[in-house]
């Protein structure tokens, strides 16, 4: 078994897949292994990561599944006693995995997920994460995003939860959130997926440390998906993300009418597809509500 298990889902990632797939093999700690997927892209991305077969396990999909159900084949495939989900478009510096592996074993036992630190893919340090954050309107931010790293996040501390460009997850918590054969929600296909393991995980008892030392690059949107469909997925994963982990008090219908309602009249007005997101929205509020009776349903803290 090894100790790290590199998971990468690609799709339409020529431009940066084989600078992403080259830092791992770089790196200063041998113990780790590495899985490329390929979501059915259109351009040359298949045919760069089947250069890697030997070094890395290698699945071509048939067609574009989603980050979430591609990455769940990932995890499904692997060995490793963490998981590290890594965007195609992440580079890493070569002592990232060691930086890990040095806290790993000592991190307490409830402990399943680490957070690193990413930066923006250029020479002025810009911060692109240092972890997640849930705001009291319930949007969803990158700690640190777009400041300059002068050191104000280089200090070990417990977040929310990990950014899934690069994220680690240890396999016991993997397991204990498993839902159904699925870790990552399939339903949330692309965007706030990873928002929406740490609060089941959080849920369970589970907690996540940032790891300062552990440093990459992150070049955003490497797959170059057109801002109305960021935007679509953002805005309908959102609602999903609520009714599945959000618990009701007063102040959540407050929050609703002050923000929601303008937000969604704006949106109407300059994306076309937040009636699709809306549709989608109301299709699987059941099928959500289902999942949520679940994940609030009281938990044993199994030993650790």
């Amino acid at each position: 078994m090894a100790k790290f298990s590199i998971i990468i889902v690609a799709y339409n990632s020529e431009r940066h897949v084989r600078q992403c797939v080259e830092s791992l093999l770089r790196q200063d700690f041998p113990d780790y292994e590495i899985i490329l997927i390929d979501n059915a892209s259109k351009d040359n991305t298949s045919r760069i990561i089947d250069e890697y077969r030997g070094k890395a396990s290698v699945k071509n999909n048939d067609q574009n599944l989603g980050f979430s159900r591609a990455v769940n084949i990932g995890i499904g495939m692997s060995r490793g006693e963490y998981a590290l989900t890594l965007n195609p478009d992440v580079i890493l510096e070569n002592s990232f995995l060691s930086e890990i592996n040095k806290g790993a074993d000592r991190l307490d036992n409830d402990v399943g997920m680490i957070g690193v630190k990413i930066l923006k893919n250029n020479s002025e340090r810009v911060i692109d994460s240092t972890g997640l954050i849930l705001s009291r309107f319930f949007r969803f931010f990158d700690r640190g995003s777009g400041e300059i790293d002068n050191g104000q996040y280089d200090r070990y501390t417990e977040i929310l939860g990990p950014c899934a460009a690069a994220a680690v997850y240890k396999r016991r918590m993997l397991d204990d959130v498993n839902m159904d054969g699925e870790y990552f929600d399939k339903d949330f296909f692309y965007l706030i997926e990873d928002f929406d393991i740490a609060l089941r995980a959080r849920r369970k008892g589970w907690r996540c440390v940032y790891t300062p030392k552990a440093v990459c690059y992150h070049e955003r949107n490497g797959s170059s998906m057109p801002y109305k469909y960021r935007q679509y997925f953002a805005f309908r994963n959102r609602y999903f993300l609520i009714i599945k982990n959000i618990e009701i008090r007063p102040g959540l219908i407050f929050y609703f009418i002050i923000y929601d309602i303008p937000r969604f009249i704006f949106l109407l007005f300059v994306n076309v597809c937040t009636l699709k997101a809306t549709v989608e929205i109301w299709q699987l509020f059941i099928k959500m509500m289902k999942k949520r009776r679940r994940i609030m349903e009281p938990y044993k803290c199994a030993k650790r």
